[in-house]
């Protein structure tokens, strides 16, 4: 692992902002690159800069899915003007295409970027990492920058989707719902050190963390929008992981990517993360942030973690009243553990094939898939 591409002592900058009004976040945005030295800083002058948004399926901004439009407008906007030789954008969505939910957006014509396709993957593996030949998309991986743009939303497996996690849309299509059956389907710390490896692998050189409006509760894609007033940004998404943990009040060792991290020694203590802004204890939420179930953490010994997960943990559980039949959660399951009644028109779970990692309720649109926790979770897991 590069861990000497960091600080010892990682700076994370914070600002308040309370709208996503285009004035506002211009002015906004440049304050909080400041502190970092100004987005020149993380640009190339003479090559492409990437801007990677959190696109998880196409989404209207008031649904709190995605980065804010007017986030990606600024940044894009910075670059452009600090020099940039080409601002381009790209991901790659579970299921719909990249043009669909940035359409969604309320984007496209005269941007300050051009979208790209994040075109064909290539295996790549981490140097002295756990996993082998994950299909990454090429063009990330050769892109002479990348500025990570994260949505703060809870995940049912995680806890949170943040900066880290956003850097798995590097994983091409449907390669990520395998890597979630392969990675994920015993144990949730498992998965967390795919991700950061990915991270590693992509090294973005700028995260930024839109947490203006989050979504709580059936996140991270059919929660409820939840205002937070905060914009911060940093060269280490570990850290900014961990400082926003400590605007919610979360114990960081309960947030698995930045665990993990700490453990790959890619993140410090917290009394060893700078801060250059507000105290991020003061944008504590109040009444306090409503999870997405169950997380993928364990009360049990590593050797039994799985079988008590897979026999009593949390399990997707399908809303037959809200559910339409549109066959998204089929398509996304790795373990093909859901079959849609085309008659009915609804979704059923093989309990006995289901893996928990949640990746149905991750895209169903209609926010029809919830998680439960099973009884011994319920009455030993808090």
């Amino acid at each position: 692992m590069n861990k000497d591409r960091f600080s010892p002592n990682p700076l994370v900058s914070i600002v308040k902002l309370d709208n996503y009004a285009p004035a506002n976040v211009m002015v906004s945005t440049e304050s909080l690159l400041e502190p970092l030295g100004g987005i020149k800083r993380f640009i190339s002058l003479d090559g492409e800069t990437m801007l990677k948004p959190n696109l998880l399926r196409p989404a209207v901004p008031d649904e709190a899915v995605t980065p804010h439009p007017e986030i990606i407008r600024a940044v894009a906007r910075q670059a452009a003007s600090a020099g940039c030789g080409v601002v381009v954008l790209s991901d790659s969505p579970a299921l719909a295409s990249l043009d669909r939910c940035i359409k969604k957006l309320g984007m496209g014509g005269d941007e300050p970027f051009t979208v790209v396709d994040p075109g064909e993957p290539v295996e790549t593996s981490y140097p002295g990492g756990r996993f082998q030949k994950v299909k990454i998309s090429r063009r990330m991986l050769e892109a002479d920058s990348i500025i990570n743009i994260a949505k703060a939303k809870t995940h049912t497996q995680l806890g949170f989707t943040l900066a880290v996690k956003n850097m798995f849309g590097a994983v091409t299509g449907l390669e990520k719902a395998r890597w979630h059956f392969r990675a994920g389907a015993a144990d949730g710390r498992m998965f967390a050190r795919l991700l950061v490896e990915v991270c590693e692998a992509v090294s973005p050189r700028l995260s930024i963390l839109d947490a203006v409006v989050g979504m709580e509760g059936n996140g991270p894609g059919s929660g409820d929008p939840r205002p937070l007033g905060i914009l911060m940004a940093s060269e280490s998404p570990y850290a900014l992981d961990a400082v926003f943990c400590r605007v919610l009040g979360l114990d960081r060792k309960k947030m698995l990517t930045v665990s993990v991290a700490e453990e790959m020694g890619l993140v410090p203590k917290d009394e060893n993360i700078d801060i250059a802004g507000p105290d991020p204890e003061l944008f504590r939420p109040d009444p306090p942030w409503r999870w997405s179930g169950r997380t993928g953490q364990s009360v049990f010994p590593p050797s039994l973690a799985a079988v008590f997960r897979r026999l009593f943990g949390a399990r997707p559980v399908i809303a037959k009243n809200i559910c339409t039949g549109c066959g998204q959660c089929t398509r996304i399951c790795p373990a093909e553990a859901i079959i849609v009644d085309e008659k009915k028109k609804k979704a059923t779970l093989a309990k006995s094939r289901c893996i928990s990692c949640f990746c149905c309720q991750e895209v169903c649109p209609e926010g029809a898939i919830t998680s439960s926790s099973g009884i011994l979770i319920r009455l030993f897991g808090g």
